[in-house]
Parts: structure tokens; C-alpha cells; sequence
């Protein structure tokens, strides 16, 4: 079995690719896994855990049609492809509308019903969405929202990147700088709320939901990504309704349902995210290996058993060897003076 798996930054805002490969290995310890990356700068890429590197050229520089062709090939081969990375879940999704048996990533049809800010496919869920504005609307009507909100609001990406602007200076520049991203200026604000932050990842195949897990986030970095947790099961109820809507939508692979808990009990929905979190060992940690249980189903091969070793999780900071084959990038050169 080989599995091709993306997403290896490792840096303030991680990727899964390195966690994906830590629970694999538990469940499939002979399969040769293979991390695929875009910059021989993302320190992933020496993680020991993979036994190949499929280092690509940086993704703006890529000939996506040419790299399209060589992915249908590794997947008709019979290689699994499993996505850490929201932009190229996206990409993936248009070369293959309909999914294919291998790429264990949701089809276009799903991603279409999780574009923020509505989230379509929240609807069913206990869950309300914050108000929300599109930047479509006059700066005036952009200015009032704002105020309303005393400038507690997010400016976001139609799929990712939030930006939290206090200030219609900081709005502007923050939008210019999004909307050269997304080559597009339909970008929205939301308001902020307070409360507890929590997730719910799952694991699906051919819109059958295969697991799914809570963590709430108890320690957090500066840029207010999860840094500890604990796990726990979904509440029946929340998970009766998730396997609907994951079986409507047909979702393959993983995701992430981002959300905050208010001071009432209300939990708000704030993104889906088409792939893994970054945390997905520690549901592992906790028993509960979603990547393995995905392998599985599209694969037909048992997964080793998944032993819990704690319901809570942190990060640390390891240093590993470089791989020779990639050595560090030279220095800078110095400034003058």
C-alpha cells in the first residue's frame, strides 16, 4: 500500500501531513507513505516518518494540467492520495468532479455546500452562523457593519483565510492583500464571538460517515491555532444528523467543523474545513484513528488496532535530522550596516 500525503508545513499555522503520517504508521505499519510538499523550506518534508518525498515546485509555478495527468496515474496504479491543504482539496476537486475510489478528498458537490460564509451544509446541526456581510456592499454599508459590531469582525476568504481587522485602515489593507490571493474582491465580514473554541473532525467515505470526534481547545498559540486539547465522543444526536448531511452532500475523506461555544451554550459555526486539522494524531492519541478507519473503507484492508493512551493531548517542539538530500537553504546575505 503507498499513500501520498500533503500538507507537511510544520511551522505557526501546521499542517496534518505530519500527524496523518504518525496514525497511519500505527495502523498500517508496513505501508510506504509519502510526503508530498511544495517548498524545500517547509520542515516537514525531513520528518522520518515518511519514507518517500515527492517534492514539487512551488504551487503557483506548477503546471497543473501536466500535474493533474501524473496524480490520475498514481491513483489509477492503485496509490491512495489523502489531502492536507485547503487549496489543493480544491484543485483536486475540479480535476475530479466525481471523486475518484482512490483520492480520499470530498468531490466537487460537497465543497460546493461548505462555502463560508452560509455553509449550506450546516443546516440540520445544532449550529448558527455569525452574522456576516459581503464586501460586495458599499464601503459605507462596510463601515456601519463594523461599527455595529464595535470592529469585533473577521474579514475572510471565500474558503480560508481570516484576518481580524480593528480598524477600517487595517480592513482596507487587509482586503487588497485577500483579494490578490483569491483573485477575486467577494470577500465578506463576519462578526466575532466569544467563547470557548471547539471542533468536531470526522472521517468519511463515499458519504458514509466513518468517525467523528470533539476536542475543545485548551491551550492555544498567537496566532490562536489548537496547541492542547482533550477529545471526546460526539453527542448522538449531533452525529445522527452530521451522518445526514454527509450522506447528502457524499463527503470522502476528512474534515473539520470549527466552531465557538458562547457564554449562553450556543455554539457558532465558523468554517468547514475540507481536510484533516492539524490535531488529528491527538484524536489518535485519544483511540480514535479517523485516517486509519478512512484507509480502511477505501481500501478493505484492517487497520491495526488503535490503543488510547489519554483523552488529552499537547504539542512539543522536536528537532529531527535534515535529510540529505534537501539541505538547509544558505544564508541571507547580511544587511549593510
Amino acid at each position: 500500500m503507498k499513500v501520498y500525503i500533503s500538507g507537511l508545513y510544520s511551522g505557526t499555522s501546521p499542517q496534518p501531513g505530519i500527524g496523518l503520517s504518525r496514525s497511519l504508521r500505527i495502523a498500517y505499519p508496513d505501508a510506504t507513505l509519502v510526503g508530498v510538499e511544495y517548498s524545500n523550506r517547509s520542515s516537514g518534508i525531513h520528518w522520518l516518518g515518511f519514507d518517500e518525498l515527492w517534492l514539487q515546485r512551488p504551487w503557483e509555478e506548477l503546471d497543473l494540467p501536466a500535474y493533474g495527468q501524473l496524480i490520475t496515474e498514481l491513483l489509477d496504479g492503485g496509490a491512495l492520495w489523502i489531502s492536507g491543504t485547503d487549496l489543493e482539496a480544491l484543485w483536486l476537486a475540479s480535476v475530479f468532479p466525481d471523486g475518484h475510489a482512490n483520492l480520499l478528498s470530498p468531490p466537487a458537490v460537497g465543497l460546493s455546500r461548505i462555502t463560508k460564509p452560509g455553509v449550506e451544509a450546516h443546516k440540520g446541526l445544532p449550529l448558527q452562523i455569525p452574522p456576516f456581510v459581503s464586501t460586495d456592499h458599499s464601503d459605507w454599508d462596510l463601515h456601519a457593519f463594523c461599527r455595529k459590531h464595535d470592529w469585533r469582525v473577521w474579514l475572510k476568504g471565500p474558503y480560508y483565510e481570516a484576518v481580524r481587522t480593528k480598524s477600517w485602515d487595517q480592513f482596507e489593507a487587509v482586503r487588497s492583500a485577500l483579494a490578490k490571493v483569491w483573485s477575486t474582491q467577494r470577500l465578506f465580514l463576519q462578526a466575532h464571538v466569544s467563547g470557548y473554541e471547539e471542533s468536531v473532525m470526522l472521517a468519511a467515505y463515499k458519504g458514509e460517515l466513518l468517525g467523528c470526534v470533539s476536542m475543545r481547545k485548551r491551550e492555544l498559540t498567537e496566532d490562536g491555532k489548537t496547541w492542547a486539547g482533550d477529545v471526546t465522543e460526539v453527542p448522538e444526536a449531533f452525529a445522527a444528523s452530521l451522518r445526514e448531511i454527509i450522506r447528502d452532500i457524499n463527503w470522502s475523506g476528512g474534515a473539520e467543523l470549527e466552531m465557538i461555544k458562547d457564554p449562553e451554550g450556543q455554539r457558532w459555526l465558523l468554517e468547514w474545513n475540507p481536510r484533516f486539522p492539524a490535531w488529528v494524531h491527538g484524536a489518535t492519541i485519544a483511540g480514535c484513528n479517523l485516517p486509519a478507519m478512512l484507509v480502511e473503507a477505501a481500501t478493505g484492508i484492517p487497520a491495526e488496532k488503535t490503543t488510547a493512551q489519554s483523552e488529552e493531548f499537547t504539542r512539543v517542539v522536536l528537532e529531527v535530522p535534515v535529510r540529505a538530500r534537501y539541505p538547509l537553504p544558505p544564508l541571507p546575505e547580511p544587511y549593510a550596516g
